[in-house]
């Protein structure tokens, strides 16, 4: 289960090296310039509700 959920950012604006992030377990990754933040707040959500669900997941399954 995991630990930790990643949310990458790429100055370069290279599309492979997102595709290889999420490919190898990032929760999302955006492309620099960053247009609406409000989407990286967005994603840190998520990844956050996502790490918590699996920290409680995680805690009914020891009990």
């Amino acid at each position: 289960m995991a630990k930790a959920v990643i949310v990458g950012s790429d100055g370069h604006g290279d599309h492979t090296t997102a595709i290889e992030a999420l490919n190898h377990g990032a929760f999302d990754y955006f492309l620099k310039p960053l247009d609406d933040v409000e989407q990286l707040i967005d994603a840190v959500e998520k990844a956050l509700a996502k790490l918590e669900s699996v920290r409680v997941r995680r805690s009914v399954l020891q009990k």
